[in-house]
């Protein structure tokens, strides 16, 4: 089956994304590789809160470019600077937060250098979904999503306006 590598950064959303993905991933037979050059895929789970942030995340795709393999990049990057990834990559596959539960299809079509892009809004918890915790003492639980402000510094409203997650999934969940 193929390797993948993952890589995320920024908020607790982003790691419960990562989390979400893997689990995934190794449901559908995905393993999963310590080293970038040695993988079938890249993933990274990207922030674009503050401008260094961005900076970084830049700089890794341009090395994730580098190595030649599919790519994909997730989180809120892809909303916010969709232009400036595939001026960096075209080939490589946009998945906003919203799309993170079909992270599997969107690998198996990049595997196959078929590009997707999945960035519209779609206000469905992510709750229930298969994990690889991180921490297995500490679950990261999302109960909602999205924000209520549009603070001028912060693209957490990329992630859509706010709403809670229903109450018995949040339980089912726990």
């Amino acid at each position: 089956m193929p390797k993948v590598y993952v890589e995320s950064y920024g908020c607790s959303s982003n790691l419960a994304d990562r989390e979400i993905a893997l689990g995934i991933l190794k449901s559908k037979g995905f393993r999963f590789s310590e080293d970038a050059r040695k993988s079938d895929l890249n993933i990274i789970f990207t922030c674009s809160v503050k401008v260094p942030t961005v900076n970084r995340m830049i700089s890794r795709i341009q090395y994730f470019t580098r190595l030649k393999k599919p790519l994909i990049v997730a989180g809120c990057l892809p909303k916010t600077r969709k232009n400036m990834i595939e001026r960096i990559n075209p080939q490589a596959s946009l998945v906003s937060p919203d799309w993170v539960g079909k992270i599997d299809e969107v690998a198996f079509l990049a595997m196959k250098n078929r590009k997707v892009t999945l960035l519209e809004d779609v206000k469905k918890p992510k709750l229930n979904l298969p994990r690889c915790r991180k921490n297995p003492i500490v679950a990261i639980m999302q109960i909602g999503r999205g924000c209520t402000s549009n603070c001028s510094f912060c693209c957490e409203p990329y992630r859509g306006k706010l709403f809670s997650y229903p109450l018995d999934g949040i339980v089912k969940e726990v």
